[in-house]
């Protein structure tokens, strides 16, 4: 192509590098598309030599355009008027796509983008006719001659036409034609239609297999099987060649169903989980390499399908370590096989990528749990969920080490090791032992919310530790510690797992205080925030209520084992020795709804005193229990007197502010009145 002003080598879509001349209206557009071809073609030529074909056909239709761009630039042609010099008045104009003024339409002119704009929209049938002829005739014409190169061994073979090795040399020969045929269509530029025509030459290789083998014995069961395999193998390797990931789909279904196809009974499981196992991490490779999920998800399919099928109806105890080292690896292979993937294709805190780890983890614990169970003890079942728990937790570590901690994945694999961890405690421990692990487990759901700001693991962490005491107070005591809870009677007496029953109590009081604190500090930050402050503060009645129960039990089960007679007034006496503790606890924290609660124990306790304890308490204890109530009174009234302008000071100030706190002081100590 020529310049139309100065006849030099055109190399800009703009303007000529030579004399200046500006290319415009669709003269500029053209050029802009010609240079636009050339670069991708030099891109195709520097990325790969192998396509010369293509690019010489390229290449000739380039030079033919370029021959009609050159022709419509001479034709076109019109001398430009020179640039004025610019003036104060009048500055210089340059070349720029904002500024140009758009041009004025002329309702005589045609306009061909006009005719495109307002053309009307096309027809969907065509499109869908030429998809239909395309590739569902394909298919079905691919399907047509697999079934009818069956068909003809099924006949030649009644007919006695050709021989077994006839058949199959037929049959194998249709399916190297079909791969060659594919592999030269696709090479013309009918991408689809090689591709197909590969893929039915891989299914009839893999049906000519069969048959040397099952139908007219003429190979023997490893050699047909190192005959599949290859076959496998090159449909893998040919999909990354040709970069469709059907091909590494037929190779996966055959693969899988090369094993089944060529069993004789044998019962050579270990063999089978082999071969399942090199599979799964041949075709995942090309899944990490490729990036085709959809690999993934098939293996996974298609591997437990194959184990439970193992699993039916050739499972037997003779079986039990094969079948299950061959799970957990299965488990290893789908578990970090996401991780990894992760890593190297910088998704790691997608969500996606882990979705199958944990029915992964379910189906293999299960398979795992009922095996251990029929060969031996159940609490064996522990080194499974123990091993499922440390690769989740490490997993998970890394995760938060590479500053991945606020991604989905990492939460996903935190609640996976807390599951197997929780299946663990009752699977190795009994009894109270669950409790103590739920009430930890509680608190360490909690800490992570904090430190993720994650509300699903918030909620997690009041289920937990709801459950723990909700165990604790009617299944521990009655079940494991053997407390009467209506009469505080411990069956076996009172030092009964006395060191159990008092741990067991300690930390989970410690806990729930513990979980309270933590609410009540990161009061401000998220997830906790989103908690109402009722729900907050909740926590520390929970934490008096069950501390007054545990009182009460081991009070009432030491003097009804040692001296039942005072059980009822030490009730009474723990009644008055608790409420006053709160109203300490009130006036300390000037905190009014705690005084408020322990004028009601005070209540309580008198009621039961002089309704009760007068009744059924011997004299000695009467008499111990209302001078002990009295002086409790007393002395509750007498801080009152002393403390009653700092607690009317609070009460003014909450009623001002809407808060509750201490009253400015005055110099002298007291308070303004």
């Amino acid at each position: 192509m020529k310049c139309p002003a100065c006849a030099k080598p055109v190399v800009s879509p703009k303007a000529c590098s030579y004399c200046g001349y500006i290319y415009t209206g669709d003269e500029a557009v053209k050029l802009d598309f010609y240079f636009d071809i050339k670069g991708n073609l030099q891109n195709i030529i520097d990325a790969n030599n192998q396509i010369g074909q293509s690019i010489e056909r390229l290449g000739k239709k380039l030079n033919k355009f370029a021959g009609v761009i050159d022709n419509e630039l001479v034709h076109d042609y019109r001398p430009q008027a020179p640039k004025p010099e610019p003036t104060p008045e009048t500055p210089a104009i340059t070349p720029d796509a904002h500024t140009a003024q758009p041009p004025k339409h002329d309702p005589q002119k045609h306009d061909p983008k006009h005719d495109q704009i307002s053309a009307p929209r096309r027809s969907s049938r065509p499109e869908m006719e030429i998809r239909l002829g395309q590739k569902w005739l394909l298919i079905v014409g691919i399907m047509a001659i697999v079934f009818g190169v069956a068909y003809f061994l099924k006949y030649s073979f009644e007919r006695g036409w050709i021989g077994p090795e006839g058949r199959v040399a037929v049959s194998y020969t249709a399916g190297i034609a079909m791969m060659a045929l594919g592999d030269i269509f696709r090479k013309k530029g009918y991408k689809v239609f090689g591709l197909y025509l590969f893929g039915g030459g891989i299914a009839v290789s893999y049906f000519a297999a069969f048959a040397a083998f099952q139908l007219y014995h003429l190979f023997s069961a490893p050699v047909s099987f190192a005959v599949m395999v290859m076959i496998t193998i090159l449909a893998s390797s040919m999909s990354i060649v040709y970069d469709t990931k059907w091909l590494s789909v037929l190779a996966l279904v055959g693969g899988f169903l090369t094993p089944f196809l060529l069993h004789k009974g044998s019962g050579d499981h270990v063999a089978l989980f082999s071969y399942i196992t090199l599979l799964n991490l041949g075709l995942l490779s090309v899944a990490f390499y490729k990036r085709w999920h959809l690999l993934n998800i098939l293996g996974f399919i298609f591997t437990y399908l194959a184990f439970s099928i193992w699993f039916i109806f050739g499972f037997n105890m003779e079986k039990f370590w094969p079948g299950l080292i061959f799970i957990n690896i299965f488990f290893l292979i789908y578990s970090l096989i996401p991780f990894v993937y992760g890593l190297f294709h910088a998704e790691t805190g997608k969500l996606k990528g882990f979705a199958l780890t944990a029915p992964n983890a379910l189906i293999t614990f299960a398979y795992s749990y009922h095996m251990i169970y029929r060969y031996g003890a159940a609490e064996w079942t522990s080194v499974v969920t123990l091993l499922y728990s440390v690769v989740f937790l490490w997993m998970a570590s890394y995760l938060y080490k590479k500053g991945k901690a606020g991604e989905s994945a990492f939460v996903l694999l935190i609640a996976e090791a807390a599951l197997f961890l929780s299946i663990t405690v009752p699977i190795l421990f009994s009894g109270h032992w669950i409790t103590i692990f739920w009430a930890a487990q509680g608190l360490a759901y909690l800490w992570i919310s904090v430190k993720l700001a994650r509300k699903s693991l918030l909620y997690g962490a009041f289920t937990v530790l709801g459950l723990s005491i909700f165990k604790f107070l009617f299944y521990d005591y009655h079940r494991v510690f053997r407390v009467e809870l209506d009469t505080f009677f411990i069956l076996n007496g009172f030092t009964w797992m006395l060191t159990e029953r008092w741990i067991t109590s300690v930390f989970l009081l410690t806990a729930v205080y513990v979980f309270a604190s933590i609410l009540r500090k990161n009061a401000s930050a998220p997830p906790v925030n989103a908690l109402r402050g009722v729900v907050r503060n909740a926590m520390y009645v929970i934490f008096g209520c069950l501390l007054f129960i545990v009182l009460n039990v081991e009070t009432g089960a030491f003097f009804y084992t040692y001296l039942k007679a005072a059980k009822f007034a030490a009730i009474s006496v723990l009644y008055a020795v608790f409420s006053v503790s709160l109203m300490c606890v009130g006036f300390i924290k000037n905190s009014r709804p705690v005084r408020n609660t322990a004028f009601v124990l005070f209540g309580i306790t008198v009621v039961k005193v002089f309704a009760s304890d007068m009744s059924n308490v011997s004299t000695p204890y009467r008499i111990f229990s209302s001078i002990v109530l009295g002086l409790i009174l007393v002395g509750t009234s007498f801080a009152y007197h002393k403390y009653k302008d700092r607690i009317f000071a609070a009460i003014v100030t909450k009623d001002d502010t809407g808060t509750q706190g201490d009253a400015e002081k005055t110099p002298d100590g007291g308070v303004p009145r």
